[in-house]
């Protein structure tokens, strides 16, 4: 089976995701592994020792889930200092599949699936200067969330373009909307 890593921002909610999986896969033989890393794509120096302790400890990635979100909710900055909604859902996965992707490459075939949504269609057109709000009176919450989630696909195209021109085999990236479905999403954004 499988070796799965729960990269979670909360413990308590990543440890208790971990307990359900172990218990309900415990009856299964060869059901493979679980286990829980503690990961906050909203700090980038958090991405960097994620990346580190996972190299150190995993010979092998075959599937890298960008799934990481929250939307809406205040004005607010991560510890880099870019607004919240950006840091979290685009800057975090862009910096971990960065840091991940010589494990991929070596792990070939692999797969990376930034999860967006169809809330890119309502992004507001923005221009270079635009694409992180810096400032509070600017902010649109839901209009902030459509740009990270545009931001999603328009770095899994980058991303697959140059894999393709650098004739590299074996990796795909792939982006997707994973319909309505049952989370925390909006209530645990705050």
């Amino acid at each position: 089976g499988a070796h799965v890593v729960l990269a979670c921002r909360s413990e308590e909610r990543g440890r208790e995701a971990e307990a359900n999986l172990r218990e309900a896969l415990s009856s299964t033989p060869e059901a493979g592994k679980v286990e829980f890393a503690k990961l906050d794509l909203g700090d980038l120096s958090s991405v960097k020792k994620f990346s580190e302790d996972f190299k150190k400890s995993h010979t092998r990635l075959d599937l890298l889930i960008n799934n990481a979100g929250i939307m809406g909710g205040a004005w607010g900055l991560s510890v880099d200092g870019y607004e919240r909604q950006f840091a979290t859902n685009h800057l975090g996965h862009f910096a971990l599949t960065a840091q991940m992707f010589p494990l991929l490459q070596q792990s070939t075939p692999s797969r990376i699936v930034n999860v967006s949504s169809i809330v890119h269609r309502s992004a507001p057109t923005w221009n270079e200067d635009e694409i992180m709000t810096t400032s509070e009176d600017k902010y649109r919450e839901m209009d902030n969330y459509g740009v990270t989630k545009l931001s999603n696909i328009l770095f899994t195209n980058e991303l697959a373009r140059r894999i393709k021109a650098a004739g590299i085999e074996g990796i795909t990236a792939a982006a997707c909307h994973p319909g309505v479905t049952a989370t925390n999403l909006a209530t645990a954004s705050t």
